[in-house]
């Protein structure tokens, strides 16, 4: 089997493409920014910037403008650890947990419209390959 073929067909089918299968990000928010509130909402609350920068793989610069953009919508807030007055743990606000939730909520939406439109067959066989893929990637907290 001609593998790079493969992915060369699927990358000029993702290019032919007229809009993404999955909903855009809302404006006013960057992809980066609700990455921040996905973990701190669905993973874990009250982190360093640091680990931030670690699970989302980008740099701590870039996670600095990013909360900073998110402190001024309100959607989180940075406090002292009470363990440790020296660090500073980023919280996710009722604001923000309820904004990601939401846009939680339409992704899964999107999701099931794809699926649909996909047929029971081959929604079933994307959703398998999509966890075979994630079983052999490795883990990396």
């Amino acid at each position: 089997m001609d593998y790079r073929r493969l992915v060369e067909e699927l990358f000029e089918s993702m290019r032919r493409s007229r809009r993404p299968p999955f909903p855009e990000e809302p404006r006013g928010i960057t992809h980066g920014e609700l990455g921040i509130l996905m973990y701190l909402t669905h993973r874990r609350d009250g982190v360093s910037a640091g680990e931030l920068s670690r699970w989302l793989r980008i740099t701590t610069g870039r996670v600095a403008a990013a909360l900073k953009s998110l402190e001024r919508k309100r959607f989180i807030e940075r406090r002292r650890d009470e363990a440790d007055r020296r660090r500073v743990l980023v919280h996710v606000t009722e604001e923000g947990r309820a904004f990601a939730l939401g846009r939680h909520e339409e992704a899964k939406r999107g999701m099931e419209r794809l699926l649909r439109r996909l047929g029971e067959r081959d929604a079933r066989e994307f959703v398998r390959i999509l966890k075979r893929i994630h079983e052999m990637a490795p883990e990396e907290d």
